[in-house]
């Protein structure tokens, strides 16, 4: 009994971050902003979440395997940002638009993305390209991030199958 209302208060408040997240940014999100839209209180999301952070960890993770459901992952060692852009396809297309200058939304979301493909990886081949998306996006984020992981996929993707970067102009 006990797991399925934890359940279902997991669900509610996945539901709930879902939807502050398709009109603030996660680094503007508060927990108290996340207990009213849930309709609990503070010591139950508490109780359920470590911090927003966890949350957002945990949501994304259930996002991203109900997501997967519906992507060729099996492209992902030779054209991952395309397999990315597939998961951007689905129903959680607006929360990445809105989301998708947040550093610390794009961070969790990347570091979660690993975790969830390294996890079923026996490919050596899906590891080295995680190490290569690891080292595009840590050099995106370092030039100021120009380009967005879900528009500027095809550019990540060259990027990618070139390893060459693009040059950045300095304005």
């Amino acid at each position: 009994m006990t797991d399925f209302r934890r359940q279902r208060t997991d669900l509610i408040v996945f539901q709930a971050l879902r939807n502050l997240l398709k009109t603030e940014l996660f680094s503007d999100i508060t927990v108290n902003q996340i207990a009213q839209k849930a309709l609990i209180h503070r010591n139950t999301f508490y109780h359920h979440f470590d911090d927003k952070y966890n949350l957002l960890h945990r949501f994304i993770i259930y996002s991203l395997n109900e997501a997967s459901n519906d992507v060729d992952v099996s492209m992902f060692s030779k054209h991952p940002f395309i397999v990315i852009r597939g998961l951007y396809d689905t129903s959680y297309q607006k929360i990445f638009d809105f989301q998708s200058r947040d550093a610390e939304f794009s961070k969790v979301f990347a570091d979660c993305f690993f975790e969830l493909f390294v996890q079923d990886m026996q490919d050596a081949d899906n590891i080295w390209a995680m190490g290569k998306i690891s080292s595009i996006l840590t050099w995106n984020r370092f030039n100021g991030n120009p380009y967005d992981m879900f528009n500027d996929y095809l550019v990540l993707d060259q990027i990618f199958t070139t390893k060459q970067f693009p040059m950045l102009d300095d304005n």
